[in-house]
């Protein structure tokens, strides 16, 4: 679903997981997002595909509730997005995670503190406990986490030893242990060998088919052909948005990477972006 950028719907369809009206980002005063608008419908994998420096990794910071805009509203599930965080009903998966991957802590333990969002609920003599002696069920849950991944065999490894392509599983992991219905993720399968790139990709469609929804930037167009539902283009404003087929045609493309956003004017109620 596309929405005219210069439309504000006052609230989001019971169907959308995001919705995003009028948003505008910048560092220090430059520009990076400007008038963005768009729905995203809940159940779905949506791929956002665009140039380097186009804005993906602010729009997916945003939606994680860990960058305010400029001026706009984004709602996750009709919702704000920095509450959703805190109650776990987002997940962010970053392309460089900033973890001390020297530190000498367990895959078990990095995995587990996926969880400490939801044991925040718990009550409060279990929340003083240190994680291996927490509630069975969040242990449990750690453990489908690293089997899915297939890490479960080096679950007491020191994250230091791992290698690059077991480092992302074991991120994947942690966010699978959130159970949160919205998913971010930014450029997971970068530098994987195809086995691990074909592994992300099975767990994440997995995860869509149980009703998840994904928002994935990547840079991979023939997975984003066989995975994602959606396709919405992107630089620095919205270019298009619809099925695989339709925008990843090398005109379309060319159009996205082309895009000078500077001159673009706020389309009209009859336009589409």
């Amino acid at each position: 679903m596309v929405t005219n950028p210069a439309s504000h719907p006052s609230s989001p369809t019971p169907a959308s997981a995001v919705s995003v009206s009028g948003l505008t980002a910048a560092y220090d005063g430059a520009p990076v997002l400007s008038n963005v608008s768009f729905e995203l419908d809940a159940g779905r994998w949506h791929s956002v595909i665009g140039p380097n420096g186009s804005g993906k990794t602010t729009l997916l910071t945003i939606l994680a509730g860990s960058l305010t805009p400029v001026r706009g509203e984004v709602r996750l599930f009709g919702g704000d997005p920095e509450a959703c965080r805190r109650r776990s009903e987002v997940a962010y998966m970053p392309q460089h995670e900033h973890l001390e991957w020297d530190f000498p802590i367990s895959v078990w333990d990095t995995v587990m503190t996926g969880r400490y969002g939801h044991m925040r609920r718990d009550a409060l003599w279990r929340r003083c406990l240190p994680a291996r002696l927490s509630a069975s069920r969040h242990r449990e849950i750690c453990a489908r986490a690293l089997a899915e991944v297939r890490m479960d065999h080096l679950a007491r490894r020191p994250i230091g030893q791992l290698s690059g392509g077991q480092k992302k599983r074991v991120l994947l992991a942690r966010m699978l242990t959130q159970e949160a219905p919205l998913v971010l993720l930014d450029e997971p399968l970068v530098g994987l060998d195809k086995d691990s790139r074909r592994l992300i990709l099975d767990v994440l469609r997995r995860q869509r088919e149980q009703g998840q929804t994904i928002v994935m930037v990547t840079h991979d167009l023939v997975n984003t052909t066989r995975y994602a539902d959606q396709v919405l283009l992107l630089n620095r404003s919205v270019i298009d948005m619809g099925p695989p087929a339709e925008m990843l045609r090398d005109d379309m493309l060319t159009r996205t990477a082309t895009a000078n956003w500077l001159t673009q004017t706020p389309a009209t109620d009859e336009e589409e972006v």
